[in-house]
C-alpha cells in the first residue's frame, strides 16, 4: 500500500469518524523474522532520544545538497515511512511489504525484525522501549485493531491490546506505560503487558491522531484542526496548547502528520485541503505550556511531512518538491538542506538528520 493509498484510507476513516486479547499475534506473517538485507553506503512516529528529544510519526535519484551528499543506510525498501531513532539504531516500517526493519545509525546490514501482513492491515505508528517495538496496527479486512509488541532480538510478536470497535492511531511509550489513540478520540494508557487499560483523556479534541510522551505528559496532534494538546500521564484536565488551523466541517487535512517535542517546545507540520483542492501548509511551533504559538512558515503549494529540530532551526520535509528544509525556530525564510528525495519521517540525533524516503533510509548532517 503506497502513501497515496494510505491517505485515502486515512480520509475514509476520518470521514467515517467526523460525519457519521493477549497472545500470539494474527497480524504477523508466519516465520518472517530477523532476516538480513544488504544495505547501500553511497550518497543520502515514538520514542525518547538521547538528551530527552522525542520524535515521532518516493522515488529517489542520486540527490544533491549545498552541504554535500547524503548517505544511504538502507536501499530497496518498500514504502518506508514511520520511523523511530533509539539506542543507536534507526527503526522503520515498510507499508509496501509489512517489514519492521532496523539499521545502525552509522550504517551496516539491515535487520528485518519481523514482517506483518499487508494484505489486510496498516500501521499508524511505531515506538521503541527497551527490548521491544510497539506497533499500532489496523487490520481493516477483519475489523480488528491492535497494539503489537515485538521482541527486537527474535521478532516474537504478541497482541497486548485489540478492539473490533475502534481503530488505533498513534502510539508512544514512557518508561512505564504504552499510550495510544482510538478513533473515538480517547487517549489510552496501559502497561507493557496490556494490563491496566485506562482512559486518560476522553475525546479531548476533534480528532486526536498522534501522541508523544514527554516529562510526565502525553501530547497529541489533532488531524482535523492541526491543534496540539496535552494531558498528564495520570489523566485529568486536558489542555489545548494551540489554536485551530482548520475546520473539519468545511475541509480535511491529509497524510499522517508528524510532530516533535524538543525541550520546552512542540514543533509540527500541518496540511489542509478543501473541497476545491486548495492547500494550506504550515510549519508550526508552541511552548509546552501553551504560550508563544507561531506559524514559522506557510505556503499553499506544497505538502509537508516529517519535522524535527536542530539547534535554533526546525527541519522539515516538503514531499511535493522532494526537498528538505530548515527554518529558524522563530520563523523566517526556509533554507534548502537536501533535494532530490521525497523525505517522509525525519529525526535528529547529535549533528545528523535521519529520514525515511520510501525506497531508502538516509542520513546527513543536520
Amino acid at each position: 500500500m503506497n502513501k497515496h493509498k494510505i491517505r485515502y484510507y486515512v480520509l475514509s476513516v476520518l470521514v467515517a469518524f467526523v460525519f457519521l486479547g493477549i497472545g500470539t499475534s494474527p497480524f504477523v506473517v508466519a516465520g518472517a523474522s530477523n532476516s538480513t538485507q544488504a544495505s547501500s553506503s553511497h550518497g543520502l512516529i515514538t520514542t525518547t532520544l538521547p538528551g530527552g528529544r522525542v520524535v515521532l510519526s518516493n522515488s529517489m535519484n542520486s540527490g544533491s545538497s549545498p552541504d554535500g551528499m547524503l548517505k544511504v543506510l538502507a536501499s530497496g525498501q518498500s514504502d518506508a515511512q514511520p520511523m523511530v531513532l533509539s539506542g543507536g539504531y534507526v527503526y522503520w516500517y515498510n507499508y509496501g511489504n509489512g517489514q519492521l526493519n532496523r539499521v545502525k545509525e552509522t550504517g551496516g546490514a539491515v535487520d528485518t525484525i519481523t514482517t506483518f501482513s499487508t494484505s489486510d492491515g496498516i500501521s499508524f505508528g511505531i515506538a521503541v522501549q527497551g527490548a521491544y517495538v510497539y506497533t499500532s496496527f489496523d487490520n481493516y479486512t477483519y475489523g480488528l485493531t491492535a497494539i503489537l509488541k515485538t521482541k527486537i532480538s527474535n521478532g516474537a510478536t504478541s497482541t497486548i491490546e485489540s478492539s473490533t470497535v475502534y481503530v488505533n492511531y498513534g502510539v508512544t511509550t514512557s518508561s512505564k506505560y504504552v499510550f495510544f489513540v482510538q478513533t473515538n478520540g480517547d487517549i489510552e494508557r496501559m502497561s507493557f503487558t496490556g494490563s491496566g487499560l485506562t482512559t486518560i483523556a476522553t475525546d479531548p479534541s476533534t480528532l486526536p491522531w498522534q501522541v508523544l510522551y514527554s516529562s510526565s505528559y502525553v501530547y497529541w496532534y489533532d488531524l482535523c484542526t492541526g491543534q496540539i494538546g496535552k494531558v498528564s500521564q495520570n489523566g485529568g484536565k486536558t489542555t489545548l496548547l494551540s489554536p485551530a488551523l482548520a475546520d473539519c466541517g468545511t475541509a480535511i487535512s491529509t497524510g499522517i502528520e508528524p510532530m516533535t517535542i524538543v525541550g520546552t517546545h512542540v514543533y509540527w507540520t500541518f496540511n489542509f485541503v478543501n473541497s476545491a483542492d486548495v492547500y494550506n501548509n504550515s510549519v508550526d511551533a508552541v511552548s509546552t505550556s501553551g504560550t508563544g504559538f507561531k506559524i514559522l512558515y506557510s505556503t499553499t503549494s506544497s505538502f509537508f511531512g516529517g519535522v524535527d529540530s536542530y539547534k535554533t532551526s526546525v527541519l522539515f520535509s516538503n514531499e511535493a518538491t522532494s526537498d528538505m528544509y530548515s527554518v529558524p525556530n522563530t520563523g523566517g525564510t526556509p533554507k534548502l538542506l537536501y533535494s532530490g528525495y521525497t523525505f517522509l519521517a525525519l529525526g535528529v540525533v547529535g549533528t545528523n538528520v535521519y529520514a525515511t524516503a520510501e525506497t531508502y533510509v538516509v542520513t546527513g548532517k543536520a
